[in-house]
Formats: structure tokens, C-alpha cells, sequence
């Protein structure tokens, strides 16, 4: 009798665990989940990206642009969206599996990283959010899988990927130039240097090309450049205008609410008031702002228990024993973020990082965690931290946690 592969094991249990978890926990759409499913509605209906009645581009276009597609297709459905999240769920565990395993060439840490994928139970509660992240995950891997394991076409084809990632979600955009930079980094003497710098420039050519014809949607819907999505200018003002806490509040305007109201005629226009307010508040006190930062990088790296948080909050007449349940398992999934966040320190701390810089022998994707949590925590320092902005760093870091705890610390 041929033995079934561990992997298949996993991604069963996933979707059993998944499957039961759609039909168990009837979370509704609210806020910005509830945002993004009345957009794909609108877009599956030919109406265009807009939200009540009025074109926008408020936020990135993508994950709506992904659900229009399904429910075009299939019908819009709630239940729909939440089966969707379950395939993009197998998607992110399979091509963590496949990176893992061609980085570090051990099925024993692929196995692991795949149970990382797979349990994370804060990122197992995005299933039934109408949330791009689990969307923004499955094709960052895929797009990572891409460039590295396809020899003809791969870097072409995961530029197009990231293309299309950075309508999910613009912070993408510099993603391929982290990657190559790692690889850089492994580069003894620099010798590779011209090589990865025709792969960056062909890379970011093809972005450009992929990112154009929204941005001439734009410019054509609001008269003004902007870049993907509208929603910069608040969200510098949000972590940076007088009521600034670090972290988002629900009073986003603040006191400059009424000079915002006059340019609600056009989003674009509201957000370059917005981020020039938020230079001027900078520059009128940047001690202040720079007494910001840990608050932000803190509410970054703090919790990881919102999706269990916003399940709850999308849960209609919830009993108090389901509450004690969200209650519950948002304790599982804080413990379990602690124990994962002090093996990575762990690991990264032992490394003989050394060994891996300008080293033919090296690693480079050894550089791909500590390189894509910088990365994501300057822009927190910019703009404001959430917790569900440091999701993007997770699948680096079970893949370097992996490693090295089943390689027999190979990784350092």
C-alpha cells in the first residue's frame, strides 16, 4: 500500500478544519470587509469599481477586482467569498510547502513550514473575513515560487504576478527589488551585480506595464494622478495629525475634519489635502512624531489576534458562550504568535549570518525574513502600525523557522 504524503495530510486537515469553520462561524462583512465585497458586487455587475454609486479607488483595487471576477462567474455569495478564502488557503500552504523545499532542499522543513501555513490560527480565522490578505499571501508565494524554480519565463511571468500583487496591495511594489537585494547580498564580490541588475530593471519594466492602464482609469475618473489607491493622505494623517495614537482611530479626520469635508467632490484631491496637512503637522512638531514610532512598531508586532477579533465583531447576535469562544481562541492565537515570534528570534540570533554575506556558499533567501520585516516596518513608521500589517512577514519567517529547527541548524 503506497504511503500518502505527509503534504496531502496537511492540506486535508486544512480544509476539513476550514470547511467546518465557514459552516460553523457566521461572520458577516463589516467596515472595510464590507467595502470590498459591495465593490466586487458592483464590479461583477459591470458597474465599474465604485461604492455607493460613485467611482473610487479609495482602496487598492485588487481583491475586490479578484471577488468580481468569481462572482461573475458563479454569482455574488457570501458563502461564495468564504470557500474562495478556503482555495486561496490551500494555495498559500502548497507553494509555502514548494518554497521551502526549494530553498532548503528538506522535505522535513517543508513539512513544518507547511504546518505553520496551515495552523497559524490567526491567519486561519481570515477565512470567513472578506479580507485580501489571505488573496495577498497565496500570491506573493506563488510569485516568489515562480521566479526561482521556473527556468524559462520564471522571472517574466512572477513580474507580472507582482504586477497584479501590487493592486492587492501597493506595498508589493518593492517586494522583487527585496528579493534581488538578498540575492545581492549572497553575491561574492559582486559578482552577479550586472546580472541582477537587468533582472531588477526588466522586473520593474513589466510592473509598469501591468500597473499603466489603472492609472489611466484614474486619471481619467479623477482628473488627478494617483497611484493605485486613493488612501495615502489619510492614512499619513491618521499616524501623524495631533490625534495620532500609533495605531488607527476610528475618528480618522480629526479635527481637520471640516477641511476635508471640502473635497469630498474628489477623492484624489481630499487625499493630497490630507498628506499635506499631515507634512505640515510633521514639520510643525517632529519630536512629537518621532515619539510615534514605537507606539507604532509596537501595535505592529503586539498581537495577532484580529482575526478572531473582527469574527467576533462580524458575528450577528452572538450568544455569550460563542463570545467566550472568540474569547478563547484569541488567547490560543496570541500564544502561539509568542511562541513562533521568540523561535524566529531565536534562529535569527544563533544564524551565522556571516557565513551567508558575499558568500558563494551562502543562502540568500536566509535574508528574505529579517529583509521583509524592515521593509514593512519603515512603512508602519510612516504611515501607522496593525497588526494585520505584519501578516505579510509571516510566510518568511515559518519558512526561516523551519529551516532551522529541522535542518539540524543547517540555517546557521
Amino acid at each position: 500500500m503506497q504511503k500518502i504524503q505527509p503534504i496531502i495530510i496537511i492540506v486535508a486537515v486544512a480544509i476539513a478544519l476550514r470547511v467546518a469553520w465557514v459552516l460553523l462561524v457566521l461572520t458577516e462583512p463589516i467596515t472595510d470587509f464590507l467595502w470590498y465585497y459591495e465593490a466586487a458586487i458592483s464590479i461583477a455587475n459591470g458597474d465599474g469599481y465604485q461604492i455607493r454609486g460613485e467611482l473610487t479607488a479609495f482602496w487598492p483595487v485588487g481583491y475586490s477586482a479578484f471577488l468580481g471576477v468569481v462572482f461573475k462567474l458563479f454569482g455574488s455569495s457570501l458563502l461564495l467569498t468564504k470557500f474562495v478564502n478556503v482555495l486561496l488557503s490551500v494555495l498559500m500552504i502548497v507553494f509555502c510547502y514548494l518554497l521551502t523545499k526549494h530553498f532548503t532542499k528538506s522535505e522535513k522543513a517543508a513539512i513544518v513550514a507547511a504546518c505553520l501555513a496551515a495552523f497559524h490560527p490567526n491567519v486561519f480565522a481570515y477565512t470567513t473575513l472578506v479580507s485580501s490578505e489571505l488573496l495577498f499571501l497565496s500570491s506573493m508565494l506563488i510569485a516568489v515560487y515562480v521566479s526561482v524554480a521556473c527556468k524559462q519565463w520564471g522571472l517574466f511571468l512572477s513580474a507580472v504576478l507582482w504586477g497584479l500583487i501590487c493592486h492587492i496591495k501597493p506595498q508589493a511594489l518593492f517586494l522583487p527589488g527585496i528579493f534581488l537585494f538578498a540575492a545581492f547580498l549572497n553575491n561574492r564580490f559582486f559578482k552577479n551585480f550586472p546580472q541582477l541588475f537587468r533582472q531588477a530593471a526588466m522586473t520593474y519594466l513589466v510592473i509598469a506595464v501591468v500597473l499603466v492602464p489603472w492609472n489611466i482609469r484614474n486619471v481619467k475618473v479623477f482628473d488627478y494622478f494617483t497611484f493605485i489607491s486613493s488612501n495615502g493622505g489619510l492614512n499619513l494623517l491618521i499616524g501623524n495629525g495631533p490625534e495620532a495614537t500609533g495605531t488607527f482611530h476610528f475618528d480618522e479626520w480629526g479635527s481637520d475634519k471640516s477641511d476635508l469635508t471640502d473635497y469630498m467632490y474628489n477623492e484624489v484631491l481630499q487625499a493630497r489635502r490630507a498628506s499635506t496637512l499631515a507634512k505640515e503637522y510633521i514639520a510643525e512638531d517632529p519630536i512629537r512624531v518621532l515619539k510615534l514610532l514605537p507606539k507604532k512598531v509596537y501595535h505592529l508586532f503586539a498581537k495577532d489576534v484580529e482575526g478572531f477579533y473582527w469574527n467576533r465583531e462580524g458575528f450577528p447576535n452572538a450568544s455569550a458562550g460563542q463570545l467566550k469562544f472568540f474569547k478563547a481562541m484569541s488567547y490560543i492565537a496570541q500564544g502561539f504568535y509568542v511562541l513562533l515570534g521568540l523561535a524566529f528570534a531565536w534562529a535569527v540570533v544563533r544564524t551565522k549570518w556571516k557565513a551567508h554575506l558575499f558568500s558563494s556558499s551562502g543562502e540568500a533567501w536566509l535574508f528574505h525574513a529579517p529583509l521583509v520585516i524592515c521593509y514593512f516596518t519603515l512603512i508602519t513608521m510612516v504611515f501607522f502600525g496593525s497588526s494585520r500589517f505584519h501578516i505579510p512577514m509571516l510566510p518568511f519567517i515559518w519558512i526561516f523557522v523551519a529551516s532551522y529547527y529541522t535542518k539540524g541548524r543547517a540555517a546557521s
